[in-house]
């Protein structure tokens, strides 16, 4: 299937959100972490402790591996990264009394926030024991009743006991799920009648994660099917196992639709009030301009096969890319309105590195599972 002919399938599927889409005010998420209920500050503390341990650095504060220097940062502000999802989610629902998972829950600062926030139940799962201890240790230092348990959200006899939630996230998690449509399956069997799902799902055509993706900070690697991409990986990471899979938005949401779920984009609430998308536009245009001239001048002693899939993968995104923007131009000529849902579209596809969705059950279609 080509990548002009995925790309329609996209600008279609762009399309039927908007029109249902109101355009109602986005407020970017800010870290809110009550000073009140942040634990004294040590020199260094169990929670911080495991995470030295699990990326094996000696000190976190001076570390020069830029991939491990991201990593730890991105483990030290799990409750962070909590507070600014749960700002999100309360703008679609109340939270407090209601029964609340966090799927991936890795180091449990999600459910640290969503418990501060007053929801009466939170927990999370995770498949990695070693968060899960980490999810442990966090809840201690912040005095929060928060289980965390050892669970695949693929297995069936792990999820079934623990019942319906009314609020669900997932968060940076499905790329690493091996069957995503199974593990959405779970999700909608977990999520009640009325309840809310919401994900946030790396997107493989962004220009910044085409130049340096956000797992590893590899070139290209968002475009290469997942066998070439493990090669790739472990060519640079020979000890570690690479679990990333990056799908298209167009994939999530025929799935959500299989599964009778429907989704809302929240990407495209604040990209229709941007003031200069074409501003916005021609900083992407520069980023895929920069990514052309890296694939000119890609090295590496890694297979021929695989540098020469890069280049080009890298070269086709890059080029659909510049055809796009050049018919955007054409499109300001004649119909403003129009080129003015087309550049919505371009930077939904090429500009955002994530997508962030919130999923509901069609209200029609929903089965209870019982």
């Amino acid at each position: 299937m080509s990548a002009g002919y995925k790309l329609n399938v996209l600008l279609n599927l762009y399309h039927q959100f908007r029109e249902r889409i109101p355009f109602r005010h986005w407020r970017k998420s800010k870290p809110a972490v009550p000073v009140s209920q942040k634990p004294n500050e040590v020199k260094e503390s169990r929670f911080e402790r495991l995470v030295r341990e699990y990326y094996g650095v000696e000190d976190i504060k001076n570390i020069t591996d830029p991939v491990k220097k991201m990593w730890v940062e991105w483990s030290l502000q799990t409750v962070e990264r909590g507070h600014c999802v749960k700002d999100i989610v309360s703008q679609h629902t109340s939270l407090e009394g209601k029964r609340y998972l966090d799927i991936g829950c890795g180091h449990g600062g999600f459910v640290v926030a969503f418990k501060q926030a007053g929801v009466s139940e939170a927990m999370g799962i995770d498949i990695n024991p070693t968060w899960i201890e980490c999810s442990k240790a966090l809840a201690e230092e912040y005095h929060i009743e928060m289980p965390c348990y050892q669970k695949d959200i693929l297995k069936s006899d792990d999820i079934d006991e623990l019942g319906m939630f009314d609020i669900i996230t997932c968060n940076d998690v499905i790329e690493h799920v091996p069957g995503p449509d199974a593990a959405i399956n779970h999700i909608a069997r977990l999520l009640k009648p009325t309840g809310l799902l919401f994900m946030e799902i790396p997107n493989k055509f962004s220009a910044a994660f085409i130049k340096s993706d956000g797992h590893f900070k590899l070139f290209g690697i968002t475009l290469l099917p997942k066998w070439m991409a493990d090669r790739y990986f472990n060519h640079y990471h020979p000890d570690l196992r690479h679990s990333v899979r990056y799908k298209s938005l167009g994939y999530y949401i025929n799935i959500f639709s299989l599964e009778g779920l429907e989704c809302e984009i929240l990407n495209l609430r604040h990209i229709s009030e941007e003031t200069n998308k074409e501003g916005r536009l021609q900083k992407i245009q520069e980023m895929m301009e920069d990514c052309k001239q890296q694939a000119a001048t890609f090295e590496g002693d890694m297979p021929m096969e695989i540098k020469g899939k890069v280049i080009r993968r890298v070269s086709t995104i890059t080029s659909l890319f510049e055809r796009q923007f050049n018919h955007y131009i054409a499109l300001k000529e004649n119909d403003e309105r129009q080129a003015d849902s087309f550049a919505d579209h371009l930077i939904l596809i090429f500009g955002e590195d994530f997508w962030r969705l919130i999923v509901k059950h069609q209200k029609s279609i929903f089965v209870n599972p019982s």
